[in-house]
Order: structure tokens, then sequence, then C-alpha cells
């Protein structure tokens, strides 16, 4: 499971091979338009009491140890001079660092590998040099304080501040063997939280707050589409709690507007792709809706909805399944009335959890609500929520 959380990249002729070998004894090829022609052929026909073949285990990807630079070693920039504390991660685009600048404040550096990886980490550079702004005035992601080429290891780098305190917590280090990976979540915490480290170690978190973390998500987005920005990986790795705000992380593959993946290649991770990422289609604004929903799913209910044993039926479920919301009696658990309690109002807070889950998460990009529209369907949400724990307050 943790695999499908990783973020991908990888083209239909990858996902081709990739699924001919988890699949054997195929009886007919599905006829079904919304499954791209490099899947299609790969369905087996539905009844079918033939069991997939799985290929046997492999050893898992070790990552190389990281050698780009070293610890101690001092990069000097036209705007300040800093040292290499510790390595925290290295992926398939870049590698990141802990390092002090001459103000001896702790800052990231993310360094990219390959001319092309460059290319992408600048892209992302000119995000955060926007400083782009909510709703409510604050920054949707880390402040971008330095970047510039190393010039001893010819390598492009971006220095970004250490998000709320001193110490650090890894991430969950996602590998799928299978796939060309692109990137391993890594972050800083202290008085700061990633939400993917608090759902694993609460599996769930409060409804109220749960909507707060998913309106503030939500706030993000709504700042970036406007200047045609889709962040394409919204998951809760990627998703950073401080005591007063929520903030993204990572626009390692944020694309403009209406973005077609080169060569119909396909980036993502797989349990948070929409659809139309799967499908190699345009993107836009309400792909992240989608993942958005995905996550407030999670949030609650403490599963996600597309979570499923393989990367291909992760993939496939996203563009042949609508999400189902069923399960009343956890989403009662949020609330914690004694029994009998504000049913009727508990009852209808769940059916308008279930459409706006229904609408977040919709398989068709048209039925899907703007981040706009999907805060304003929250708003409601909470203050239903707000409504019911008061009364069980008092």
């Amino acid at each position: 499971m943790p695999r499908l959380q990783a973020t991908i990249e990888l083209a239909p002729r990858q996902l081709d091979r990739l699924i001919q070998r988890r699949l054997s004894n195929i009886t007919a090829p599905t006829t079904r338009p919304d499954i791209p022609a490099h899947l299609r052929e790969t369905i087996p026909r539905l009844g079918s009491d033939t069991p997939p073949q799985i290929d046997p285990p492999r050893a898992p990807y070790r990552p190389p140890p990281l050698t780009t630079l070293m610890v101690g070693e001092i990069i000097t920039t036209q705007k300040n001079i800093y040292t290499i504390e510790k390595d925290l991660a290295e992926t398939g685009m870049s590698v990141i660092y802990l390092a002090r600048d001459l103000q001896n404040q702790e800052v990231v550096i993310k360094t990219a590998k390959g001319e092309k990886n460059a290319q992408a980490l600048e892209a992302e550079g000119r995000i955060l040099a926007r400083d782009i702004k909510d709703r409510l005035g604050r920054p949707v992601f880390p402040k971008l304080l330095d970047a510039t080429n190393i010039a001893s290891e010819q390598e492009y780098a971006v220095v970004m501040e250490l998000i709320a305190g001193t110490t650090l917590s890894k991430h969950v280090r996602e590998l799928e063997e299978t796939v060309e990976m692109t990137r391993l979540e890594n972050g800083a915490e202290v008085e700061a939280i990633e939400l993917g480290a608090l759902l694993r170690r609460e599996q769930h978190v409060p409804l109220h707050q749960a909507i707060d973390i998913i309106m503030q998500v939500l706030y993000g987005l709504e700042a970036l589409h406007p200047k045609g920005i889709v962040h394409r990986d919204i998951k809760p790795g990627n998703i950073m709690l401080e005591p007063t705000r929520t903030r993204l992380l990572d626009a390692g593959i944020a694309c403009p507007m209406g973005y077609t993946p080169e060569e119909n290649k396909t980036a993502g991770t797989p349990m948070y792709m929409a659809p139309e990422q799967v499908k190699g289609e345009p993107v836009d604004g309400r792909s992240d809706v989608y993942a958005t929903g995905l996550v407030f799913h999670e949030l609650v209910l403490g599963e996600n909805p597309k979570a499923r044993k393989t990367i291909r039926e992760a993939l496939l479920s996203h563009i042949t399944q609508e999400v189902q919301v069923d399960d009343k009696v956890g989403f009662k658990k949020r609330l914690s009335p004694p029994e009998g309690t504000l049913q009727t109002q508990i009852d209808a807070a769940y059916v308008l959890f279930q459409e706006i889950i229904h609408s977040m998460a919709a398989r068709d990009m048209q039925k899907r609500p703007e981040a706009t529209a999907a805060i304003t369907e929250l708003t409601k949400l909470k203050t239903l929520v707000a409504e019911i724990e008061g009364r069980l307050s008092a």
C-alpha cells in the first residue's frame, strides 16, 4: 500500500508492460470507451473466474548513497553562504539537504540531477518565487530564499525555509521497483507535522479538524489555479500542518492549466491521480480538487477510497469506478455522540459529506467543482458540524 502513495512517471507502454506482467488468461478485451487504449486490452471480461497471476516479489530498490554534496561542504551564492549539515533524501529528480546559512538559520537545499530535472527544478523555483498567497494572505508554499547554480557541481539548486522548527522528521520513503520514480518524500517538522505522518499515527482526525485542513488546502489551490498552475500531486505527504495554518509542499511536477504530458506520459501518485492524469489527458484545477476529495475521505474515514493492492488496480479504479462513501458508522464516530442523540442532524451532516466527496472526486471532470465552489460546500458542512458539536458539549 505505501508504494501507491509515491509519485511516479511512466509512459503508456511502460504501464502496459506492467499490466501484462500482472495478468494472464485474459478472456476478452473490454470495449469501454472510458479506458485508454493502452489499458483496454488488458482488462479481463467481467465475470471471469480466472484470478490474476501475480509475479513473485522482487527485492526492493535501494537508492545509492548521497554523494553530490558532502556534509560540511560550503556553498557560496550571491545572497548567502550555506554549510551542508545533513542529507535528507535522494530521488530520481533531486537531492535534498539540510544546511545552515551565515545567520545560523537552518534551511533546506534542493538540487536537481541532470539537465532535464534542472529545468523542472527551475520551474518549481519560479513558482516559489511568486510567493503566492491564499485568500487569508498566507503563503501557499514554503518561502524561497535563494536559487542558484552550484558552480562546483554544475547543478541548479533552490534554497527554502525550514518550516516551523529546527528538528527533522523523515517522510515515508515510498519506492516502486516496477516504475521509474521521480521523487521520494522528505520533510521537516517540530511544531509542524506532515499530514501523512499524522494519518499514520492516528489514522483519522476529528471531523472539525479534517474540514479545516481540507478548506485550507483548497484556499491554497484557489490561489494557484487562477495563476494558471496545477499542483498535480496533492496527497497527505505534500500537506504540512502548522499550528495556525496549512501549507502545500513540493511543486516538483506542477504544470500549467491544460497541460498534456510530453509523449503521453503520466505523472502523479497512483492513489491520488485524477482520471485525466491516468489517461495522459489535459489537466486543470479540478484535477487537484479530485485528489483533495480523496484526502478528505481519508482524513474522516481513515482510508483512501482508491487504495488497492497494486498500482494497476489503483490506476484503473480512477477511470472505471466512482468513489463510494458508505461508512456512516465511521463518520458518526468522528462526532462521538451519545446513542440516539441528534440523529437527524448527524444524518444531515453525513449526507452532505457524501455529496461533497462524490462531487470533488467525480470521475467526470465536468462534474467536479472548482476550488472556490468546493470551499462553499465545506463551509456549510463546517457550520453544521459546529452546531452538532456545540450541542453535544452543552
